[in-house]
């Protein structure tokens, strides 16, 4: 079953024509759908803890894929993903439930992507892989950054691609979420070594998991204090997406609500009563971002 193919808004028709991205290209096109005793997105889940528990360290942080490739839960995941081409999107009733099966399906779609193309190095050396990545879903094809910057960020557009991603007349725009939750952007994970640890969320314990992402993010290494340069460093992620985080143009400007934003979720008392101390002072700054493949 091919997806039904959709024209994207002129910024994505140029940028899919620069990359060669084809936009019929899906990773669950072959196979027959495994029955499933349950939902097919809770089937999904399982399958996909499973794998984390074989194939991903403790941290979430580095995937064997040369295991996970061999593996018998990989095989079983393919087979359930067949099963996407026709799951009816509107059985996710609920805000939690949808949130819920797109960071899975992301998170997995991407790790899936890295063994078609058998990528040993970087995730940014491999042209167009956000793109040319994708699934067909109740008859629609989604695209990595589909699923993000589409789905999961309320149809706001790419950091590097002005304008939405799904036009008005896209269909697939019923799927939209109706609320971003920046805590979305410590739950994805694009397989470099910058990016948060990889997990799989249960609708009905969406919001703690969310909770528990975002300071692991924040406390893991996205966040930087030089208390003698009077200069907090942040993750890439809170400039590219500033706006999510209440900030404005990559974080040049407004860029005291970034760390408003994070303050509460530091461990440290200390780190917190520095930054509350400093706020209308300090220097923001952005670490570099290590694309290197999470291995």
């Amino acid at each position: 079953m091919m997806p039904r193919l959709h024209r994207r808004p002129l910024p994505w028709r140029i940028y899919y024509h620069l990359n060669g991205i084809r936009d019929d290209e899906i990773l669950n096109d072959q196979g027959e759908a495994s029955l499933a005793s349950e939902p097919l997105d809770r089937a999904l889940r399982r399958c996909m803890n499973t794998l984390r528990n074989e194939v991903i360290d403790t941290a979430g942080l580095r995937v064997d894929y040369i295991q996970l490739e061999m593996s018998t839960t990989f095989a079983t995941y393919r087979s359930l993903i067949a099963g996407l081409r026709s799951f009816d999107l509107r059985n996710l009733s609920n805000h939690a439930e949808q949130m819920a099966f797109w960071l899975n399906l992301y998170n997995a779609l991407i790790i899936h992507a890295i063994i078609a193309r058998h990528m040993p190095h970087s995730v940014n050396k491999e042209g167009g892989i956000f793109d040319w990545s994708a699934y067909c879903v109740n008859g629609y094809r989604f695209s990595a950054n589909d699923i993000e910057h589409g789905i999961l960020r309320c149809n706001r557009g790419h950091p590097l691609v002005p304008g939405p991603v799904f036009a008005a007349n896209d269909p697939r725009r019923e799927f939209v979420l109706e609320l971003l939750d920046p805590r979305l952007h410590a739950a994805l994970n694009c397989a470099a070594q910058s990016c948060p640890p990889i997990n799989f969320y249960d609708s009905d314990q969406l919001e703690s998991q969310l909770d528990i992402a975002m300071r692991n993010f924040i406390n893991s290494g996205a966040v930087e204090l030089d208390r003698s340069r009077c200069q907090v460093s942040l993750s890439r992620i809170f400039s590219w997406y500033a706006s999510d985080f209440g900030g404005q143009w990559f974080g040049l400007r407004h860029s005291e609500r970034l760390i408003q934003y994070v303050l509460p979720c530091l461990q440290s008392k200390s780190d917190q009563a520095w930054l509350e101390a400093n706020l209308d002072k300090l220097k923001v700054r952005f670490l570099p971002y290590n694309w290197s493949l999470n291995v």
